[in-house]
């Protein structure tokens, strides 16, 4: 009689913690790659070991608010740094000479092209938000949207430059490492031979 009332309170227990248990794993998936991780993975593991999921107190709120505020944090990161970025070469394109000659369902037509758009809102409040906004869009995906914005805007800019210069060629300036005045220079003449070459084929766009 005593076991059949251990295991109903067991049970009950188990029916109380598991879905913090889930959260966890599931934080702890899209916190693989932040420091979070490695930081909170004996505890994790030493739970799984050790069948400690029941054990009092319970280890997996902590460490559950833990990742969370971690994973909040870079979500506001990754919006903050997309934002920013986004309204200032927004800003920049859309006072330039040439934006402003072409028509709007023109420039509608080439955000939407180059996937210039902004990033959705996110939810990072609770728990459970922080996890949904995961699911559709990973940290990854929100760096790789930001890091994609300079090549985005320099295609749009050059799209609209077609529209009006038909002819118009878009060339991206070389890379390259510069130390001193002669690399200054060296990088210089690269840069104009470059464009006196597609010169003679029509307007360039750098």
């Amino acid at each position: 009689t005593k076991q059949i009332t251990d295991w109903q309170n067991d049970r009950d227990l188990i029916a109380d913690r598991l879905p913090r248990w889930n959260q966890l794993v599931a934080l702890l998936k899209f916190a693989a790659d932040l420091p979070v991780a490695a930081e909170v993975q004996p505890e994790v593991t030493a739970i799984e070991k050790d069948r400690k999921l029941l054990a009092n107190p319970d280890p997996v709120p902590g460490i559950v608010d833990k990742l969370t505020c971690a994973l909040r944090t870079a979500l506001n990161e990754a919006q903050t740094k997309f934002s920013t970025d986004y309204e200032t070469r927004l800003e920049t394109l859309t006072e330039s000479p040439t934006w402003k000659q072409i028509t709007q369902p023109q420039r509608h037509e080439i955000l939407g092209a180059n996937g210039i758009r902004e990033m959705p809102k996110i939810a990072v409040g609770t728990t459970e938000e922080v996890l949904d906004t995961l699911r559709h869009t990973k940290l990854s995906e929100l760096r790789a949207m930001s890091d994609a914005l300079p090549t985005r805007f320099q295609n749009a800019a050059a799209a609209a430059a077609k529209l009006l210069e038909p002819k118009a060629q878009y060339i991206s300036l070389p890379g390259g490492t510069i130390q001193n005045e002669t690399d200054l220079q060296a990088w210089l003449d690269d840069v104009k031979g470059r464009v006196l070459a597609k010169l003679k084929d029509g307007p360039v766009i750098l």
